[in-house]
């Protein structure tokens, strides 16, 4: 007999939010409280929590081949597609806490298949900006973006020894909660940090405003709302490299996604 939804919630979430992690305002409002019914499901039709891993990231594949097209609407659809890549994410762990069947090698799939989507995502949107402006400049940030966010998890993976050697390992592996983070910080981590999650903000709101505002011209060179965020996003994540670089080394501490 599979647990009611109640139950879902009080096993397969309740532990996840400690003193260094906390669900954020959209991950606790849009995602935590949908991902229990797709949890429910998969419990009733006896879908293990790495084949959860699997159609999750066959799902984040999906929404990035919709983000190759130029049209706004495919967007949108990209963005509905990641937002459902988001839910399952989550799933899969719930799976495996409500079966008992955590493991290091479960969370070590379910790691490779977010960073994977999160870059795929970020190499087929700026493809589809590309072909919606056919400027040479974008596939230039869009390379930016893919080797930066490249050095921004790395750098996270060779910070480890350091922090391991000052006994801070553990503390860095957990997230920091999001209210620590104030006014413009909060919104800039919404938007340009978390992933995935970021990406899906930051895809959903622009390809909305290209939905009613056409191109234009700066310079020469052709803009549009959806160009502007690659550029952004080009900035957070240099700043965001930078920054963690910089605590690791002089403070001892890992920085929370930018």
């Amino acid at each position: 007999m599979t647990a009611s939804i109640k139950e879902i919630r009080r096993i397969c979430q309740a532990s996840r939010e400690t003193e260094f992690y906390q669900f954020g305002w959209f991950e606790g409002n849009f995602i935590r409280k949908v991902s229990p019914y797709f949890t429910k499901l998969f419990l009733k039709i006896r879908i293990s929590a790495n084949q959860v891993t699997f159609i999750s990231l066959l799902v984040g594949i999906a929404a990035g081949i919709f983000l190759t097209f130029s049209s706004t609407r495919f967007w949108i659809i990209g963005a509905l597609l990641l937002y459902l890549f988001l839910i399952l994410d989550d799933v899969d762990g719930e799976v495996a806490r409500y079966n008992k069947t955590a493991s290091p090698r479960g969370a070590f799939w379910d790691t490779i298949s977010g960073l994977f989507v999160w870059q795929f995502t970020l190499a087929c949107a700026s493809f589809g900006i590309y072909s919606a402006l056919n400027e040479i400049a974008v596939l230039v940030f869009g390379f930016s973006a893919i080797v930066l966010l490249f050095l921004y998890n790395i750098s996270t993976l060779l910070s480890y020894p350091i922090l391991h050697e000052k006994g801070l390992l553990l503390k860095a592996l957990a997230d920091r909660p999001e209210k620590s983070f104030k006014g413009v910080l909060r919104y800039g981590q919404a938007v340009f940090g978390q992933g995935a999650q970021g990406l899906f903000h930051g895809i959903l709101v622009t390809s909305l405003i290209d939905c009613f505002l056409s191109p234009f011209a700066i310079a020469g060179f052709s803009f549009n709302f959806r160009f502007i965020y690659l550029i952004a996003y080009d900035v957070a994540l240099l700043l965001g490299v930078m920054i963690k670089i910089y605590n690791v080394h002089r403070r001892g501490v890992k920085v929370a996604r930018f």
